[in-house]
């Protein structure tokens, strides 16, 4: 999981610019319907369909677009310490399914 994080964080600041919540969205249907899924990213996708929508946006802008906790409280309109909580709670979540405690 943590080598997913970091070569989705690589990838995003060798762009270079901050990625639009519609690219994200646009990026994983583009990637799922035309690329070979492997285990690891099945697994990931899985574990991610296990948050609330709210925590899959905290995490995707987060890992993905390399926003930090005030700029996604910012983008959620939410308090900065909530963003911080429900993005640990969420990759929490992640750890514990990852680990099997589904």
């Amino acid at each position: 999981m943590k080598v997913t994080r970091n070569s989705a964080v690589d990838k995003v600041k060798e762009k270079k610019h901050t990625l639009s919540l519609e690219e994200i969205s646009e990026k994983e249907k583009a990637q799922s319907a035309f690329e070979p899924q492997t285990l690891q990213q099945i697994m990931l996708r899985d574990a991610l369909n296990t948050l609330s929508d709210e925590e899959k946006l905290i995490v995707k802008l987060r890992i993905y677009a390399g926003l930090s906790h005030s700029e996604i409280a910012n983008v959620i309109e939410k308090n900065t310490v909530l963003v911080r909580k429900k993005y640990q709670r969420a990759l929490e979540k992640l750890k514990n399914y990852c680990e099997g405690g589904r």
